[in-house]
C-alpha cells in the first residue's frame, strides 16, 4: 500500500551479539541521490551510474575501453548512443543500431545494466586514455533523455614518452582475514589491474606493527602454489597464513611490499598499508569491537522510492555472532523493526560464522 520505502533521508540499524553477550549497533544512512527530493517521480532522475576505464593497457594506450552503466532505477530505458572522446583528440560515436549491431543489448529492465568492452579502432595504439571522456545517452519510455559522463582518471602510465617503460597500470590491495581485534589468522594480498605487459612476482614482503617482517621468495610462492607469472589481465591472489604459534597478523599496523619484474627487466615495488580498524589497539581482543560494516542501499528505483532495500553486514571477524534485528527509519517518519525471530522466518541466517555476512532484501 505505499510507493515504496522512501530513502530521502533512510537510516538502517543492525543489532549485532556476540556469544560471550557483546552487543553491537551498526548504523548506515543511504546517501540521498539526485533523485531523492523529486516531486513528480515519473520525471525524477535516474539512478544510474557509469563508470569507464582502459583494458589490457601498455602505458597510456588501452586495447579495449570498458563502459558500465548500472544502478538501481525500475524504469525501462534503452542507451541511444555512446561518444568517446580520446586524449589525442580523437572521438568516436556509436549509434544504438551500431552497438546492437555490436551484439550489445541496449534495452535496460529493472536491475539490469549494460556492459560492453570496445576495441580499439584499427591501425592506433589503442584508446589515448590520457583524457579520455565517455558520455553515455539514455532514454525512457516516456521520452525522457539523460547523458551520463565519465572521466578516465589519469594513471602514472598516461603520459609517458617510452610506453615500453611505463609505469605499471596495477594495484595492490591487502587485509586481514578470520579477525579477532588487531590479530588476522589470514592475510590477504590482491594484485591486479589492466596491464596488458607480461610480469612476474618475484617477492613480498610483510611488516606487521609488532616489529616482525616475513619475506616470501618467488620460489616459496610458487611452492605455496601460487601463480606468479601474471599475463594480461592477469591478476595475483594470495591468502597468508599467519606463523605458527602466534595470535596472528598484528595488523595495528601492517604493510605489504610486493615485488613486481617486466620481460624487459623493468622492476616496480608496489606498497599497501592496512587501514587500522576500531579493533587495532584493543587490548582486550575478546570483547574487541567488530571487524564487521553494514552497507544499505534502495533497489527497484524510481526517484526516492524503493521497492527493495538492500542490506549488507559483512567483514573480516572471525568470532561467531547473531544478527539480532533491524531497523529502518525512512525519510518520511516511518520505522520498521524486524526481530531475530521475524528475520529467520523470511528466510534470513542470522547466525555468522567466520567469513559469513548477513545479505538481505
Amino acid at each position: 500500500g505505499t510507493q515504496g520505502w522512501d530513502t530521502s533521508n533512510l537510516t538502517v540499524n543492525v543489532d549485532v551479539k556476540l556469544e560471550n553477550g557483546q552487543t553491537t549497533t551498526f548504523t548506515d544512512k543511504i546517501i540521498p541521490s539526485p533523485s531523492n527530493n523529486s516531486g513528480d517521480e515519473s520525471s525524477a532522475p535516474l539512478n544510474m551510474s557509469l563508470a569507464a576505464g582502459g583494458e589490457d593497457t601498455v602505458g597510456k594506450y588501452a586495447k579495449r575501453l570498458f563502459v558500465g552503466f548500472s544502478g538501481s532505477d525500475a524504469r525501462p530505458m534503452t542507451v541511444t548512443g555512446i561518444k568517446v572522446s580520446e586524449g589525442n583528440g580523437l572521438t568516436t560515436s556509436y549509434t544504438e543500431e551500431q552497438l546492437q549491431g555490436m551484439g550489445f543489448n541496449v534495452n535496460l529492465t529493472a536491475g539490469k545494466g549494460f556492459y560492453a568492452y570496445l576495441p580499439s579502432q584499427v591501425g592506433t595504439q589503442g584508446w589515448d586514455t590520457s583524457n579520455l571522456t565517455v558520455n553515455v545517452d539514455v532514454k525512457l519510455e516516456n521520452g525522457q533523455t539523460t547523458t551520463f559522463t565519465d572521466k578516465i582518471i589519469p594513471s602514472p602510465s598516461n603520459n609517458s614518452g617510452d610506453e615500453s617503460s611505463a609505469p605499471l597500470n596495477m594495484s595492490l590491495a591487502a587485509g586481514g582475514e578470520d579477525t579477532v581485534g588487531k590479530y588476522a589468522k589470514r592475510l590477504f594480498v590482491g594484485f591486479s589491474g589492466s596491464d596488458a605487459r607480461p610480469m612476474t612476482v618475484t617477492g613480498i614482503k610483510v611488516s606487521e606493527g609488532n616489529g616482525l617482517t616475513t619475506s616470501y621468495t618467488e620460489e616459496q610462492l610458487q611452492g605455496m602454489g601460487f601463480n606468479v607469472n601474471l599475463t594480461a589481465s592477469k591478476g595475483f591472489y594470495a591468502y597468508l597464513p599467519s606463523q605458527v604459534g602466534t595470535q596472528g597478523w598484528d595488523t595495528s599496523n601492517l604493510t605489504v611490499n610486493v615485488d613486481v619484474k617486466l620481460e624487459n627487466g623493468q622492476t616496480t615495488t608496489f606498497t599497501d598499508k592496512i587501514i587500522p580498524s576500531p579493533s587495532n589497539n584493543s587490548g582486550d581482543e575478546s570483547s574487541a569491537p567488530l571487524n564487521m560494516s553494514l552497507a544499505a542501499g534502495g533497489e527497484d528505483t524510481v526517484g526516492k522510492y524503493a521497492k527493495r532495500l538492500f542490506v549488507g553486514f559483512s567483514g573480516s571477524d572471525a568470532r561467531p555472532m547473531t544478527v539480532t534485528g533491524i531497523k529502518v527509519s525512512e525519510g518520511n517518519g516511518l520505522t520498521t523493526s524486524y526481530t531475530e525471530e521475524q528475520l529467520q522466518g523470511m528466510g534470513f541466517n542470522v547466525n555468522l560464522t567466520a567469513g559469513k555476512g548477513f545479505y538481505a532484501y
